[in-house]
């Protein structure tokens, strides 16, 4: 995405013991969103929106984040693969000793945080990524699903 304001001056303004002096503001006029996905029915597309109202432009841009990250979402919800392993990967899981996430070692007579087979979800095939402690498996599959946003400019 990329945001682009007009500066206005900010006149005398007390410097409250900063060593920065402002002297201008930025007002928020336009913005552009391109977004892009690696699912094939995903609809790709280009936002964009002017106005003379900065709060105008601020709110339709977090409403519109908010739209792309809800159907980025429901895209990524309906493609989820189960597990697809190679013999070769399943000698793998019956012989760990440690957790490929956290490193840790695997309890195999646990009740609640046993040894799992973790797989990327989104990807159909040979999408078996190692044996996991349950929690770590969990918490790795909720920490994963994100939408990353880059912004042009942002230093």
């Amino acid at each position: 995405f990329d945001f682009e304001c007009i500066t206005a001056p900010l006149g005398d303004v007390e410097n409250s013991g900063t060593k920065t002096k402002g002297y201008q503001k930025h007002i928020p006029c336009s913005f552009s969103i391109i977004t892009k996905s690696e699912f094939e029915d995903y609809e790709e597309e280009t936002i964009v929106c002017s106005s003379e109202n900065p709060d105008e432009v601020i709110t339709t841009f977090l409403d519109e984040l908010d739209r792309i990250h809800d159907q980025m979402m429901k895209c990524y919800k309906t493609h989820q693969y189960k597990i697809n392993m190679t013999p070769e990967d399943e000698d793998s899981f019956a012989c760990a000793t440690h957790c490929h996430i956290c490193k840790k070692e695997l309890d195999w007579g646990s009740d609640k945080n046993y040894p799992v087979k973790d797989h990327d979800h989104s990807k159909k095939n040979n999408n078996y990524r190692g044996a996991a402690c349950n929690s770590c498996n969990i918490n790795f599959f909720n920490r994963t699903k994100k939408v990353p946003a880059f912004c042009h400019n942002l230093k």
